[in-house]
């Protein structure tokens, strides 16, 4: 019993829990700023209500899980910003400890990792979707989820996991890719479980779907005649014949930084961090380094930003589809899984150095990259832009 209090009070897990009840009491310092839907919100908290009265979905182009958390949030605590929101905090919360274990399971040092939980916890963008009535907080914390198990070696579970993150947002399904990716330049293991599990997952979709769906529409409705309009309702949505002042093709998402205004006063901007956001190409760039250099970690978090941002420039291509800066939430977590790994490698190269200057450039450069992304939070959060 004693071993066991001593390695809950290890530092890693004040930290990671000092990290986590931080961002929770920043999360309900504002969860009634604004008190009127912002942003997307206006439209899943219309949503949520019309489910809590008995009238079913208004918005069918949507898969019905994120909706029903919205739902569940204004039926438990009404028809106000709480309702909207408290779900998604809990679901950010979820996302925090997921990153965490996925970290552990890389076999991650233990400082990377708390550099890691640090850089992801006070993201603008990672705090923002878990701050408001959405349905991507959702959608991400299932693929967390799914990665969580894949790691694991749990592949079945993995694979429906990342159908339930489909059933929140329809975007869930470049997790699959992501972790045929890193399966197929890592484990390899197993194929006969791993490939049918994986084949599983749009299976999985169809026989979950009219369960989930149920509550929300109070009668049995065929899977397939959902997905179609589903699929009918994004395949209509193109560049060509949707304008919006922040659509942006993802080739673009890290080339011009276009601001995103979910609400001002206080500030809710659906942007990465400038300090991520100017560091992600290169953090892709030393991810890929360290996949040439047989990093487990370096080869997910690789396999992840392949998986959950590159795919984007192909379909988009192909199809046509309209996007938004925001759609690279679900890509964060392997930034600043990638920032980790550098970080500590360069503390790890200034202890090479016993004394001398280029220790301090190395302790130098982390000490400030850590501050700077606190900077970045400080001046973008809606924690802090309240005051200004």
């Amino acid at each position: 019993m004693k071993a066991h209090w001593l390695k809950i009070l290890h530092w890693e897990h004040i930290g990671i829990t000092l990290i986590t009840l931080v961002t929770l009491i920043m999360h309900f310092s504002i969860i009634m700023l604004p008190e009127k839907p912002l942003f997307d919100e206006a439209f899943y908290s219309a949503d949520g209500k019309a489910i809590v009265d008995g009238r079913g979905t208004l918005r069918t182009e949507h898969p019905p899980l994120g909706k029903f958390f919205v739902a569940t949030g204004i039926l438990l605590f009404g028809d106000n910003a709480f309702g909207w929101r408290f779900f998604s905090v809990v679901a950010g919360t979820a996302i925090l400890i997921l990153f965490y274990r996925i970290c552990r399971e890389l076999s991650l040092p233990k400082i990377a990792t708390l550099i890691a939980v640090y850089l992801l916890a006070f993201e603008n963008i990672t705090f923002v979707q878990a701050s408001v009535g959405m349905l991507d907080v959702y959608m991400v914390a299932f693929s967390l989820g799914a990665f969580y198990l894949y790691l694991k070696g749990k592949y079945l579970p993995a694979a429906i996991f990342a159908a339930l993150s489909v059933m929140a947002k329809l975007n869930g399904a470049l997790v699959v890719p992501a972790i045929g990716l890193h399966w197929l330049i890592t484990r390899r293991d197993r194929p006969g479980y791993f490939i049918p599990a994986m084949l599983f997952s749009p299976v999985a979709f169809l026989i979950i779907l009219p369960f989930v769906n149920f509550p929300i529409e109070g009668e049995w409705q065929s899977p397939f005649r959902m997905t179609e309009v589903m699929l009918s309702a994004t395949q209509s949505l193109t560049f060509a014949n949707v304008d919006h002042e922040v659509r942006q093709a993802p080739w673009d998402w890290f080339i011009h930084w276009m601001r995103i205004a979910y609400w001002f006063k206080p500030n809710y901007w659906g942007n990465l961090s400038l300090q991520i956001w100017a560091l992600g190409i290169p953090t892709a760039i030393y991810l890929f380094l360290r996949t040439l250099w047989k990093n487990n970690a370096g080869k997910f978090g690789l396999s992840w930003f392949i998986g959950t941002y590159l795919l984007w420039i192909p379909l988009v291509w192909m199809t046509d589809r309209v996007t938004y800066g925001f759609y690279l939430y679900p890509t964060v977590g392997a930034l600043c899984l990638g920032l980790a790994i550098f970080f500590t490698d360069t503390l790890k190269l200034g202890l090479r150095f016993k004394t001398g200057k280029f220790r301090w450039v190395a302790f130098g450069l982390v000490a400030l990259g850590m501050v700077g992304h606190m900077v970045s939070f400080v001046l973008m959060s809606p924690v802090f832009t309240r005051w200004f």
